[in-house]
């Protein structure tokens, strides 16, 4: 069966019934304004599996996140050197590490959706996180300068 005349096409205004066990495709419109008149009834099985490749993957992931974590651990100082960075990491660098996590992929997705729903009530936080942080950032450094 080709995909032309396969009977599962999507076309606008598809329905998809669950029906004993089954799913009933009801077709929408073939062409603007042509109603389909197809029903198809279609069984549907899963086999979950998660395979020997993927145990392989994930379990020699998991032995490197450890010795990479071993490998730190032994390299670490004391606190300073944990959470500081050992004094080795630029300021700058810092900051556009902060501010990067701050404009995560989560900025990009909820909040155009949230102001949407909310009229734009919302928006005012996106922009202070895109444009009040900054100017911010630079007269705290002018204030508390790196050592």
């Amino acid at each position: 069966m080709t995909e032309t005349s396969s009977p599962l096409l999507a076309r606008a205004g598809m329905s998809v019934i669950p029906m004993n066990n089954q799913w009933m495709v009801v077709s929408g419109e073939s062409k603007p304004g042509i109603r389909a008149t197809d029903v198809t009834m279609v069984k549907m099985e899963t086999h979950s599996e998660f395979g020997w490749l993927n145990w392989t993957v994930l379990i020699a992931y998991l032995l490197m996140m450890i010795a990479l974590g071993y490998y730190f651990m032994k390299r670490e100082n004391g606190a300073e050197d944990f959470f500081k960075g050992g004094g080795r990491i630029p300021w700058w660098a810092a900051g556009i590490s902060i501010y990067a996590t701050m404009l995560s992929a989560i900025t990009y997705m909820a909040y155009p959706a949230k102001s949407f729903r909310h009229k734009l009530d919302i928006l005012s936080h996106a922009c202070d996180n895109t444009y009040c942080i900054p100017p911010c950032d630079s007269l705290l450094s002018a204030i508390f300068p790196p050592t």
